[in-house]
């Protein structure tokens, strides 16, 4: 397929686009360049998965998605509780007496605020006898708990979560151990917890974020957009430096 051009006029005032889009047209012709200007082959947008209508992305870009392998390659990316009733089944920790911590309300990472590295858990969930009375209650309503239990084998293992929708964008924070995980606050995990700290680093660096903005426009941070990112294969040198990093940042 041939080279097709762009014209971008997003900054550009509504009564001024028509003599800006002129001007562009114009200097392209005269010297083959133009401020806001694009062109590629519309071939190139099935290199980012979903084919978006990335027109922006530079072929530097295009090459980290073709030439490194997606996040889910070599990390577990899951989605996981939903309690269908968070009235009934969430708490504040304040709000559940003490003695009852790790025995009836368990640690809840829920999404929420942007943060980064470091974030509260402010929430916890009844998970008496791994969540038999939010089984229960989900039978009773005719659904299935599977399907709003989610991953329940990776509950309590550390990882990482972050919010799958903020008005600040993406952030990566430690999960830890003992910790429940939900749909709007997932879970992304590994066997080694030094990994993990390499790994808050890159998923926290504004490349991985821009990799992220490629696939989507602004909206929630689906689970299966992040699974299918590019992260780099081998970090070498810098995994060590990386990870003290993410710890002093954490």
């Amino acid at each position: 397929m041939s080279e097709s051009t762009f014209f971008r006029l997003l900054k550009t005032p509504i009564d001024d686009k028509g003599e800006t889009l002129a001007a562009q047209i114009a200097a392209l012709n005269e010297t083959g360049e133009a401020e806001e200007t694009y062109t590629l082959d519309p071939a190139d947008f099935g290199l980012i998965p979903g084919s978006p209508f990335a027109y922006w992305v530079s072929k530097g870009i295009l090459h980290c998605f073709t030439e490194n392998q997606p996040l889910g390659n070599t990390l577990t990316a899951r989605l996981g509780v939903n309690t269908t009733d968070d009235f009934r089944f969430v708490r504040l920790f304040f709000e559940v007496p003490p003695e009852s911590v790790q025995i009836v309300w368990v640690p809840l990472a829920k999404g929420g605020g942007f943060e980064e590295f470091y974030g509260s858990l402010h929430l916890c969930i009844d998970w008496e006898n791994n969540g038999e009375r939010l089984k229960a209650y989900i039978q009773s309503r005719g659904d299935s708990p599977s399907r709003n239990v989610r991953s329940e084998s990776l509950y309590g293992n550390a990882g990482l979560t972050y919010s799958s929708r903020t008005q600040k964008g993406l952030g990566f924070k430690a999960l830890p151990s003992g910790t429940l995980f939900t749909v709007k606050g997932p879970i992304i995990t590994t066997e080694s917890t030094y990994e993990l700290l390499c790994w808050l680093g890159v998923l926290n660096s504004l490349a991985f974020h821009f990799l992220v903005r490629c696939q989507m426009a602004f909206g929630s941070y689906e689970v299966g957009v992040i699974q299918r990112t590019p992260i780099p294969a081998d970090l070498g040198e810098a995994q060590q430096r990386l990870a003290a990093l993410a710890h002093e940042a954490h």
